[in-house]
């Protein structure tokens, strides 16, 4: 057996074209990419709008939960003179 030149092959080769990939996630209802979507706690299927009942695994959808942390989350104040003697109400 013989084998030809590496050089020889090259015009004979014909190398598949780079395509563009969109690495977004799909919604799994409709197939349309998702930029910011919605997901199942349960099998992970992404949608791009809320529902209440997935229709992949059938399970409920809590949509009383917050979305996010509030960034003007209240704290507890603490009296100066207290933080300074060390004294403490007795509740914690």
């Amino acid at each position: 057996v013989r084998y030809r030149d590496s050089t020889m092959q090259e015009p004979l080769l014909r190398l598949p074209r780079p395509l563009h990939v969109d690495y977004r996630s799909a919604c799994f209802k409709s197939g349309d990419p998702v930029d910011v979507g919605f997901v199942c706690s349960v099998c992970l299927s992404i949608f791009k709008d809320a529902l209440f009942v997935c229709p992949t695994c059938d399970s409920k959808i809590a949509q009383d939960r917050p979305a996010a942390a509030s960034s003007t989350a209240k704290k507890r104040k603490v009296d100066k003179d207290k933080a300074k003697k060390g004294t403490s109400s007795g509740v914690f």
